[in-house]
């Protein structure tokens, strides 16, 4: 469904919590944050994908943050044919969350979707 209106985008704020623990639950543990961004949080309008920023507790080269990689790549599809939007996800370990990078600040002050 690509046209929301503020009723079904609060009942997507579950679903998409839903989604996540059903997708990544053999990855939960590694997870340490994870919101939807951009315009699908900010209910502009306009959806050409979803954003999903992943903040994790592991670090690359750990077996979770590979798990979380390949959760990922196979989950994108799954979103997409759910949703009818496709799939966009930062991944970030929790140092790089909190870097103070532009880019970084901007999604973090911006609109955000809380799943986890």
């Amino acid at each position: 469904m690509r046209f929301y209106t503020q009723e079904t985008h609060i009942k997507r704020r579950d679903l998409y919590r839903l989604w996540l623990q059903e997708n990544y639950k053999t990855e939960l543990k590694a997870i340490k944050l994870a919101f939807i961004f951009g315009s699908v949080a900010r209910h502009d309008g306009v959806y050409d994908d979803c954003d999903l920023m992943i903040c994790s507790s592991s670090m690359p080269g750990q077996c979770s943050w590979d798990g979380l990689r390949h959760c990922n790549d196979k989950n994108k599809n799954k979103f997409e044919a759910k949703f009818d939007l496709s799939l966009s996800v930062i991944l970030l370990t929790q140092e790089e969350y909190e870097e103070n990078i532009g880019f970084l600040n901007r999604i973090k002050c911006g609109t955000k979707i809380n799943i986890y």
